[in-house]
């Protein structure tokens, strides 16, 4: 019993100092998600709050709406959850006067092609 413990010590230090240590070679280039950065075409309304851009990829859609919500002050200040909209954000929200900020992302993806 006593000789499992001291292997199960030796490895443990293996692993830190030694030719165990995880992580792989750093000279990788790392490779983006393709299907991720994929860019889309926008509507028309979506345009609006994203500086009339044609094409963007999804992350930089809600990057750019989550810009246009905080310049324009349009959280709540009692739910900080809760976005009201203007209307510009009306168009893409489906004419809602509040949104849920969970569900900005399902209204979001019905305006991109």
């Amino acid at each position: 019993m006593y000789r499992k413990n001291q292997s199960k010590k030796k490895r443990k230090s293996k692993i830190k100092y030694g030719k165990y240590k995880r992580g792989g070679s750093r000279n990788k280039t790392r490779k983006g998600n393709k299907i991720f950065n994929k860019a889309y075409s926008l509507s028309h309304s979506l345009r609006k709050v994203c500086n009339g851009k044609q094409s963007l990829s999804r992350p930089q859609v809600v990057s750019h709406v989550w810009k246009y919500i905080k310049n324009k002050k349009l959280q709540s200040n009692r739910n900080r959850r809760v976005i009201l909209c203007d209307n510009n954000m009306k168009g893409i929200m489906g004419g809602k006067n509040q949104v849920d900020m969970f569900t900005m992302n399902k209204h979001i993806s019905k305006h991109l092609h």
